[in-house]
């Protein structure tokens, strides 16, 4: 099997903030600072990438619409033809503000969490 010369996928988390306490999350107990991306490295990461064909997901132990710049992150992206965009979210900080510009931003993969682990399902 040959290996890619480049990565398929490449997760960017531009913030460490999430609203959600899940049990199963490590979340809770990280201590990596610093807590938010500064811009000039996330966009170092894009423009390095820019032309292969990468997955880009602005997520990792975070949830990605806690960070006011993502409308911003993801039109860098779309900057790039060759470029997808996937999000995974719990949704409870969809506004509708967000939503529009998610939207205005191309076409972008979205899964959602659900709240599956709280207080009713115990």
């Amino acid at each position: 099997m040959t290996q890619p010369s480049h990565p398929t996928f490449i997760q960017i988390e531009t913030t460490l903030a999430c609203n959600a306490e899940c049990p199963f999350c490590s979340h809770a107990t990280l201590t990596r600072r610093p807590r938010r991306m500064e811009d000039w490295l996330w966009k170092k990461i894009i423009d390095e990438t820019r032309g292969l064909g990468v997955t880009y997901r602005p997520f990792l132990i975070n949830e990605p619409l806690a960070d006011h710049r993502l409308g911003e992150i993801m039109r860098y992206i779309r900057r790039d033809d060759t470029a997808r965009i996937e999000l995974n979210s719990n949704g409870e900080l969809m506004p509708a503000s967000t939503s529009s510009a998610s939207r205005s931003t191309g076409s972008a993969k979205r899964r959602s969490r659900s709240r599956a682990w709280d207080s009713t399902t115990r």
